[in-house]
């Protein structure tokens, strides 16, 4: 520990000694403003002159740093006094006394010698400046923009009982109840619908193309709009973000049959297939990028999220074809209108604790999944199950669930069959937890759970636009090393806070992180070769 104070002291009385020890050196020119960065006996330091007498020009005090492979160096405060041509240095750590000799100042270097056990040395200490820093938008991974939003665009037109039914602080049963008279009557006289979505936009952002993201609400199929509290606030964020955020409503209502239920889940899928090709018909008026769709929904709207994405014509349900029954026959899965002929693929859908009746529908598409459930779920099955479990624990013996419904694979199975078949996905369950995580107590309101959903959903949705996005590594032995490591990568720059950037260049730095400063973090800022931006930060 001496012998390194030795060498740091000598440092300091290299710096000031030299300083005093040549009368027509001009010590003023030194910069107080800056750090300085040199070697002596083969270690590397940091030096900050934080004040110089004007007064006698004899003294100075500043503040040292060693560098070696810490990201952390502790600060040395030091005062030295010229005597002749000797040098008393002064630090928070001990007092030397050493001879230098200065031969240069200029606006950003100092040159000079020093003595050591090998005889004399030169140094050169010079400003470090801080390198060229542009900062970019962290698009798609932080709220940044500005949203605007166009309400009630028309996509389609059909028959059916309603695309809206907000909800109420009134029970499911009660709202079911009280719409069986209606029910009855458009099942005869189904009404003319329009089929409406709202569309959120960024503002300014200044992207050529932009991913799209449509969510679609929940309800049992029955109740709830696009306009909902939860829909909204995710809309909002994922526009804010750069996104093309659409939020549908759809056909809903039934009666209390399987077939019914089947049928108006396959209507949900074929309104939110038409949803789909009218935005990607559109693409150029909203600039979105037909490579980069992504989908998701709560409850119904989950399992229609996961309908539209990987339901083709051999999956349709048995009761959507002409019966005796039912005069009519349901159509094709893009029935819905159909003078738009796009075709479309999802690139990753998020399921908010959805589920499927046909498990093996998933190998129809390489989509990505990202799934939310809770395991005690009562309503759709976490596991394989019939939806509507609350029924059955009301009435154990009946099991009325099971005549009215047809069994489901909730997301515990759905991430299952993905792990086997390849499929990039993720599973988030809520232990205990029952249906609607992101719905808080009070009608209107969130749970915190909410925001995790829309963290996770943003994390999982980045890969899927940025195939090789950025990451930062730490040189495992020179913690001072910093690597910015993707192959997409066009632009990037550093910036330190708390410390300083020793070189860097446009894929890697040495950085030293100042320990008397009271924040510390790294940040590398630039543009994928797509145009995309992004800004990283790792703090310390």
């Amino acid at each position: 520990m001496k012998n390194n104070k030795s060498l740091i002291i000598g440092l300091l009385s290299l710096m000031t000694v030299t300083l005093f020890s040549c009368a027509h050196i001009d010590i003023s020119r030194i910069n107080t403003s800056e750090y300085y960065k040199g070697t002596i006996n083969d270690s590397l330091y940091v030096v900050k002159f934080e004040n110089i007498s004007k007064a006698s020009a004899k003294e100075i005090d500043g503040v040292f740093y060693k560098v070696d492979t810490s990201i952390y160096a502790d600060p040395v405060t030091f005062n030295s006094k010229l005597k002749g041509k000797k040098v008393i240095l002064r630090t928070n750590d001990g007092e030397k006394e050493m001879i230098c000799s200065l031969d240069k100042v200029s606006e950003d270097v100092i040159y000079g010698k020093y003595k050591s056990a090998n005889g004399n040395n030169d140094f050169t200490f010079s400003i470090i400046g801080e390198p060229e820093f542009k900062s970019f938008n962290p698009q798609y991974t932080d709220e940044i923009y500005d949203v605007t939003v166009d309400n009630d665009v028309v996509y389609g037109k059909v028959k059916g009982n309603w695309t809206s039914l907000p909800e109420t602080e009134e029970p499911f049963t009660k709202v079911f109840a009280n719409k069986l008279d209606d029910l009855a009557y458009y099942n005869v006289h189904p009404k003319n619908l329009d089929l409406t979505m709202d569309i959120y936009q960024p503002v300014d952002d200044g992207t050529k193309l932009r991913p799209l993201f449509m969510i679609i609400h929940g309800g049992a199929f029955f109740n709830e709009d696009k306009q909902s509290k939860p829909i909204i606030l995710m809309a909002n964020h994922f526009a804010s973000m750069g996104y093309v955020v659409v939020s549908i409503n759809y056909r809903m209502g039934y009666l209390p049959s399987k077939n019914q239920i089947d049928r108006i889940g396959y209507k949900a899928t074929q309104d939110a297939n038409a949803a789909m090709r009218y935005l990607v018909a559109n693409a150029y008026r909203y600039r979105i990028d037909k490579n980069l769709l992504f989908v998701g929904g709560m409850s119904a709207g989950g399992i229609t999220a996961l309908n539209m994405t990987f339901m083709r014509s051999q999956n349709i349900p048995k009761s959507a074809k002409k019966s005796g029954l039912f005069k009519d026959d349901l159509g094709p899965i893009n029935a819905v209108s159909p003078e738009y002929t796009e075709s479309y693929h999802i690139k990753a859908v998020a399921n908010m604790w959805g589920a499927v009746h046909d498990i093996s529908m998933l190998d129809n598409s390489v989509t990505s999944i990202i799934s939310f459930h809770g395991d005690a779920d009562n309503i759709v099955p976490y596991d394989e199950g019939y939806p509507f479990q609350l029924l059955v624990e009301k009435v154990p013996k009946l099991k009325i669930n099971e005549l009215v419904v047809n069994k489901m694979y909730g997301s515990k199975v759905i991430h299952q069959y993905a792990n086997k078949i390849g499929l990039r996905n993720k599973l988030y369950t809520k232990h205990n937890a029952k249906h609607g995580l992101h719905k808080g107590e009070v009608l209107g309101t969130v749970s915190p759970y909410f925001y995790f959903i829309e963290d996770s959903i943003t994390a999982f949705f980045y890969p899927e636009i940025v195939e090789s996005p950025v990451w930062f590594v730490q040189d495992w032995f020179d913690h001072t090393m910093f690597s910015a490591v993707s192959e997409d990568v066009d632009e990037l720059y550093w910036k330190v806070v708390g410390g300083v950037i020793l070189e860097s260049d446009d894929r890697s730095a040495k950085v030293l992180m100042l320990r008397d400063k009271p924040d510390h973090s790294l940040t590398i800022s630039g543009k994928y070769k797509d145009g995309v931006e992004f800004r990283e930060t790792k703090t310390f």
